[in-house]
């Protein structure tokens, strides 16, 4: 068993970034790593089902904050739970309790019905992990140890806000800006079709030129690229629409 978990604790995870808005993700535990998890499943848009018979202050105080997205349930993992689970309700399952046996009930029944389970402080029995994070908008760096060492992850994410706080703002803005020009770009349904517009977010992606704008921190001129990029594929969507 002991040589198991150190196979699995030496498994690799697979980095993703998934959309969780209006999904819904369990949350077992009341603790302050429940916490985290929570606060930071709200901040992107999902609802989170808590299940736990005590709970930190500062989490009633998150459910009261957020009390239309967090719904709090003082009780144990039971049947109710397992059905839940059976019928798809979840994305995510979070385990974050202390008691290991009933901890191991919500891992298996969330396994068995093949929903991801994430467990703290066991990474073996983990099927995904959350990676230590800096997010300012759109823009996110993650740095992750795969749950070895979460320390280094702090120490790594410390050092990266130190080396970029002069630039952040700067790549965090120019995101802000792209992300509205293509919003814009997507809503015109007349001038661009579906496939047209999957050519021009590959055309902004791969443009060379952007990309060496944006190395010297030339945002400006970044923004000047991607602003031809996006015009030059409008127009020819309209010439493509009136022939």
């Amino acid at each position: 068993m002991m040589a198991e978990q150190i196979g699995k604790s030496a498994d690799t995870f697979y980095p993703i970034n998934i959309r969780l808005s209006g999904k819904r993700a369990l949350v077992y535990g009341g603790n302050k790593q429940a916490l985290a998890e929570v606060n930071r499943l709200v901040q992107f848009g999902c609802h989170v089902d808590v299940i736990a018979q005590h709970v930190v202050a500062e989490l009633q105080d998150l459910v009261v904050t957020y009390d239309n997205r967090i719904t709090l349930m003082r009780r144990p993992f039971d049947e109710t739970d397992v059905e839940n689970l059976r019928q798809n309700k979840y994305v995510l399952v979070f385990v974050c309790g202390h008691q290991l046996e009933e901890c191991d009930k919500v891992v298996a029944a969330a396994k068995a019905h093949n929903i991801l389970a994430s467990v703290a402080d066991d990474i073996a029995n983990s099927e995904y992990i959350v990676p230590s994070l800096i997010k300012r908008g759109h823009l996110k760096i993650s740095v992750s140890t795969d749950s070895i060492s979460p320390p280094l992850e702090t120490a790594l994410i410390q050092r990266i806000e130190a080396n970029f706080v002069t630039d952040i703002d700067g790549y965090t803005l120019f995101l802000s800006a792209m992300n509205d020009r293509l919003q814009e770009a997507a809503k015109s349904k007349l001038r661009l079709d579906r496939a047209a517009f999957r050519d021009l977010l590959r055309s902004v992606s791969e443009s060379e030129e952007i990309l060496l704008a944006l190395e010297r921190k030339n945002f400006a001129e970044a923004n000047h690229l991607a602003d031809a990029i996006i015009s030059q594929t409008l127009a020819s969507g309209t010439e493509q629409a009136t022939s």
